[in-house]
This record gives C-alpha cells, sequence and structure tokens, in this order.
C-alpha cells in the first residue's frame, strides 16, 4: 500500500471514519486531540506523535503551545532522556532541519512534510541531534503536517513518528495525514459548511452510479446491478468523476463526505478563553521533529 503512494478507499474510509469520531468530541480540545493522536497513530502505523497549536504571530521563543497532546514513549525515563537533551541544549543549534523549515510557513498554507523532505539521510544520521536526540527515543523517520487558522489565530500541528530503523513513511503516509488535516481544517474554515453542489442535478444514471460508487461498488458489480455494460458503466464512472472534479473512487468519497458533513465541528485550545496546557508535555516532544529544536526556551518561560 505505501509502495504505490496512493491512498485507498480503504484509507479514505478510515480516514473520515476517525474524522467522524472527532468531531464527536468537538466540545474537548484534549479529549478529541488526544482521539485524534491514536487513530494517527493505527493509521500511519506510527510510534511517539503528538499534536497542539501554537499562537500568531509565531514566536517560538516568548508564545507557549496549547492543547498539547503527545503519545507514545515506551516509557517516563525515554520521556524525560527526551526533555532533558532539550534542556541542556538551548537552541538546539545542532539540529540540521532547522534552518530549512522557515520557508515553508511564509506561504501561510497548509503543508505536510517528511523529514526526508528537507534534508539527506547521510546528513540527517550523522547530525547529533539525530544521533543524541532521536535515537535514545527511538524516533526516527516522521511525517509533519501543518494547517495555519488566521482567524482563530493559531497554527494547528500533528507529528508522527516511526521508530529508529523501522521502514520509513513514503508517500501514502504524507497524503493521508494531509487529506485528513484539511478535512480537520475545513471544520474551521469560515466558509463551513460547503454549499458546492454535488450531484442533485446531474442525470439519474449518473447519480446511480455515483451512489453505487460510494457503497463500495466496483465498475463489474454496479453494470451487473444496473443491467448495463461494463463499457457503458466506466463511461459513467468516469462522467461521475469529471463532474465532481476528482480523479479517483478514494477522492470522490473524500469530496461526497466534506460537502455533506453536518454544521459541527472540534473546537480549538486557542478559541477558549485561556486555552488548555498539558502540564505534563512542555515540550512538542516529536510534535515537530523538526521545529522542537527551537522550543525549548519558549517551554522553559512557563
Amino acid at each position: 500500500m505505501e509502495k504505490s503512494g496512493r491512498i485507498t478507499y480503504c484509507d479514505t474510509r478510515d480516514m473520515f471514519r476517525l474524522l467522524g469520531e472527532v468531531r464527536e468530541r468537538g466540545d474537548q480540545p484534549l479529549e478529541w486531540r488526544l482521539h485524534m493522536v491514536r487513530g494517527l497513530q493505527k493509521l500511519l502505523n506510527a510510534k511517539v506523535s503528538g499534536a497542539c497549536e501554537l499562537p500568531t504571530p509565531l514566536d517560538f521563543y516568548k508564545r507557549a503551545p496549547v492543547g498539547v497532546v503527545d503519545i507514545g514513549y515506551d516509557s517516563e525515563q525515554i520521556r524525560r532522556h527526551y526533555f532533558e537533551y532539550v534542556y541542556n541544549n538551548p537552541g538546539c543549534a545542532g539540529d540540521p532541519v532547522v534552518p530549512l523549515f522557515g520557508p515553508y510557513f511564509t506561504s501561510q498554507k497548509p503543508f505536510t512534510l517528511l523529514r526526508t523532505d528537507v534534508i539527506a539521510d547521510e546528513e540527517w544520521y550523522k547530525s547529533e541531534h539525530a544521533q543524541k536526540r532521536m535515537r535514545p527515543c527511538d524516533m526516527d523517520s516522521y511525517v509533519t503536517s501543518v494547517y495555519p487558522v488566521p482567524h482563530m489565530h493559531c497554527w494547528h500541528f500533528i507529528s508522527m513518528s516511526r521508530p529508529w530503523g523501522a521502514s520509513r513513511f513514503e508517500g501514502r503516509d504524507k497524503k493521508l495525514l494531509h487529506r485528513f488535516h484539511l478535512e480537520l481544517g475545513r471544520l474551521w474554515s469560515r466558509r463551513y459548511p460547503d454549499k458546492s453542489r454535488g450531484m442533485e442535478e446531474a442525470s439519474p444514471r449518473l447519480r446511480q452510479t455515483y451512489d453505487r460508487l460510494l457503497a463500495g461498488d466496483g465498475e463489474k458489480q454496479i453494470a451487473r446491478r444496473l443491467q448495463l455494460s461494463q463499457h457503458t458503466v466506466h463511461h459513467y464512472v468516469t462522467a461521475v468523476y469529471k463532474y465532481m472534479k476528482v480523479s479517483s473512487r478514494a477522492e470522490l468519497v473524500s469530496e461526497a463526505r466534506t460537502r455533506r458533513r453536518p454544521d459541527f465541528r472540534p473546537r480549538l485550545s486557542s478559541e477558549l478563553e485561556r486555552g488548555f496546557v498539558h502540564t505534563g508535555a512542555l515540550v512538542v516532544l516529536s510534535i515537530i521533529a523538526l521545529l522542537c529544536a527551537i522550543l525549548p526556551a519558549l517551554f522553559s518561560a512557563s
């Protein structure tokens, strides 16, 4: 699945199931965020993982993150090692990723990055940061997703890591996390809910084909159900994709779910008067392995 780099129908189904569960816990930021991180751990086969919000304007040295959730350490001792390394190395100047990450924030757009997107293996594995900070904590490959929510004055972060020496995150993982974060972010959009057209104005045959695709049928099954040739059904499927402006069934399911989602969304900690700070995790652990190197001063101020 990962080698293809494509998001499958099952991926999309599981992603939207998790998104629905997150919405159900929407009134409690720490509750829905913890459930989200645990769900994404399963979807992406991740270990140490976390999520939080950082207030805007971004100032990693003076403004503390809120709603911090971080899980997946083997033990509290390993977690302490992670924090102690940060506190004993102010600024973590040895992190080779930090100088490469800044430009992605200037666009003010959502982005998702693999560690390999910003630094080559050779430079990463010879760095002190990787060997003395990440390796003892059994953290290696990671994928980080960032979503700006300017009208709520924050950035939302999600980061997943895998154990040292385990298989890397690849294209499918990056796309799935990015798609999940986009769908989650749309729930915070000022334009929510999306009132763009669905299939209401399409022909009856297109609507039937659309409904069967969402039900999970393949073209052969649709042909049998509608008593049409497979060639004709293929033509209808192509027309449905064009009508909905998608290129695959996974994208079709995603788009359909997005357009008919209920008017409900998970609340951000930044919306609350004081927000929430996870006092047991004053560093956003792997929350952005690339950013956590410059967070220590901000946490020590707390």
